[in-house]
């Protein structure tokens, strides 16, 4: 949500695009309300407590997103600006966890 409100048409480095069904604030809000928090909550009450497990798990679900993120791509659903692509996607949510 922190980065649709700092980077909103003016600075961004990837949007979401809209289709014929919803638009960009409804594509915006469905992905921040909706697939985030459901996917958080099916990544956090899965997480093991085992270290190698742990790393697995977070591997896991990295593949899960940067997959969800390409098909999306293929499909037009995401466009990229800046020189952004889906490996720094990769890169940053490899860094951060």
């Amino acid at each position: 949500m922190l980065y649709e409100f700092f980077s909103h048409e003016k600075f961004y480095v990837w949007r979401l695009e809209p289709d014929q069904l919803i638009h960009y604030t409804g594509v915006v809000m469905l992905d921040t309300f909706c697939i985030y928090p459901l996917t958080a909550f099916l990544y956090l009450t899965r997480f093991p407590e085992v270290e190698w497990k742990a790393a697995v798990h977070i591997a896991k679900w990295v593949l899960i997103y940067i997959g969800v993120e390409w098909v999306g791509y293929r499909l037009g659903y995401i466009t990229y600006s800046r020189g952004w692509n889906c490996w720094w996607s990769l890169f940053l949510m490899y860094t951060c966890f």
